[in-house]
């Protein structure tokens, strides 16, 4: 019996990746195929439109048969015969979704084995799981045409450069112009600054700062009502806003210099936090694994 998992991740770029690392590791440990669908949150379009794998090419199935899948067992067992009809809430205001007709939690036991033909998994982010995206991407590579772009994007930019990431619409960074100006003593004379942000204000501030003549950009989406790009589909073409963010993604990483200023998060219990964003987290992570940007970017890889 073929058995499969269907991941419907949330969130941003980050929390997607997480959340399919995550459920690459079950596959492979329990014998499973992965579908993932990424037409409802974050990407908000085909994910493999963006990616192509690097071997393993039998632990991911890039077809989706929503008629299939209702035709199989499942877990949660209360949706079966209707994934195709599925919606998935958020419950009470956290990251915790849940089927609409039921309010059974979306997932199942990551630590356990299951009978059922196809297990459901539909989550946001859970925690830091920066390294399950890390993890993920070491199954893939960028597909060809967003490889072309990006690195035709990255090609404008100097050879050197400083680059910074200001997550500033649901999470916000405070005291921008005060944190770019403490900046601004340490930063070499001449060394250009790409700005990779999620909101229009963040470029002006470091127009502002740094001066018109030194600040880059790689991407003109920025958000218009103060909600993450990622929240919902796209005013205008989806694929050019996800290949910009991509561009931003790989900025950041090949940057000489990086910063990532923290955003403040309000928890559930009313305690403030400052955090890195999701986003700062996953370009840190590839920019230290120079075999895996290489691997992305489609760049022959030394064996010595």
């Amino acid at each position: 019996m073929n058995r499969y998992v269907l991941n419907r991740p949330r969130g941003g770029l980050h929390d997607q990746l997480c959340s399919i690392g995550d459920c690459t590791s079950y596959c492979l440990r329990y014998g499973r195929q992965l579908f993932i669908d990424t037409r409802f949150s974050g990407l908000h379009d085909n994910f493999w439109t963006y990616f192509q794998t690097v071997g393993h090419e039998s632990l991911f199935n890039l077809e989706l048969d929503y008629a299939a899948f209702d035709q199989m067992t499942s877990f949660p067992t209360e949706i079966q015969g209707r994934i195709s009809t599925l919606k998935g809430q958020l419950v009470d205001g956290d990251f915790y979704i849940s089927d609409s007709q039921t309010r059974s939690p979306l997932s199942f036991s990551f630590e356990s084995s299951y009978n059922a033909e196809i297990l459901v998994h539909e989550q946001g982010r859970l925690g830091n799981r920066s390294p399950s995206a890390i993890y993920f991407l070491g199954f893939v590579t960028l597909s060809n045409w967003l490889r072309d772009y990006v690195i035709t994007q990255l090609s404008n930019l100097p050879s050197e450069y400083l680059a910074i990431h200001v997550r500033h619409t649901d999470y916000k960074t405070t005291d921008i112009q005060e944190k770019l100006t403490v900046m601004l003593r340490s930063i070499p004379s001449g060394l250009d600054i790409l700005v990779c942000s999620d909101s229009e204000l963040v470029f002006e501030i470091a127009r502002d700062v740094f001066g018109r003549s030194r600040v880059l950009r790689l991407s003109s989406q920025v958000s218009i009502d103060g909600e993450p790009l990622h929240s919902s589909p796209a005013k205008g073409s989806q694929r050019i806003l996800n290949a910009e963010v991509f561009a931003d993604l790989f900025g950041l990483v090949k940057a000489k210099y990086q910063v990532y200023l923290p955003v403040t998060c309000e928890l559930n219990d009313g305690r403030i936090l400052n955090i890195h964003s999701g986003f700062s987290m996953l370009a840190d992570g590839i920019s230290k694994n120079r075999v895996l940007t290489k691997q992305l970017l489609g760049q022959p890889i030394s064996t010595h």
